[in-house]
């Protein structure tokens, strides 16, 4: 029969067991909590790159024309309605601006199909980036500090004539809906 000489407790590879499995559970957590922030660090260099990237495309040549008709236009109009509407107030020159506008894109898109589709060809720059922010992939707060001016333009000069394209028969549902949808905001 053997001799119990009282409780030894656990044995050395029991204790060293549970050493090492506290020390794994450390080594997983930390190694989370450093994976985390190495993500969040990549997630932002991402989004400063597509941001660089997007604002390349706004200067790109191929926008370049398109820039150039539209800021033309935008002064020719401001300048004829200006002159016939001198004493309103902001708010109003602005709807009477859109209004122009949208008769202006009409005659372009039967008389000047060219110039229309460069024109159409800038908002739809800003589709894209619409698009881009209703997915998630760049933040609305860096596209409105990258882009606000021209969005808020944009919207202005577009918005009534894309309304009545989006009624039009033939016209596939959301035409330029993510473009409008963040000049409205960023106009508000």
């Amino acid at each position: 029969m053997p001799i119990i000489i009282g409780d030894a407790g656990p044995h050395f590879l029991e204790q060293f067991s549970w050493a090492s499995q506290i020390i794994i559970v450390i080594v997983a957590v930390v190694t989370a909590i450093y994976a985390g922030k190495q993500l969040s660090v990549m997630r932002r260099v991402s989004q400063a790159t597509f941001l660089l990237e997007l604002d390349a495309r706004f200067d790109s040549e191929a926008l370049r024309d398109s820039r150039k008709l539209f800021s033309k236009l935008c002064e020719d109009i401001t300048t004829i309605v200006s002159n016939d509407y001198p004493l309103v107030a902001e708010a109003t020159r602005l709807v009477h601006c859109a209004e122009k506008w949208k008769g202006v894109l009409n005659q372009m898109r039967t008389e000047d199909e060219e110039g229309y589709l460069k024109l159409i060809g800038y908002l739809g720059f800003f589709e894209t980036v619409g698009m881009m922010v209703s997915k998630g992939y760049v933040s609305r707060e860096d596209v409105f500090e990258l882009f606000r001016g021209p969005l808020v333009d944009a919207y202005q000069c577009f918005h009534l004539h894309i309304d009545d394209r989006q009624n039009e028969m033939g016209v596939p549902e959301g035409l330029f809906e993510h473009a409008l949808k963040l000049g409205k905001e960023a106009t508000e």
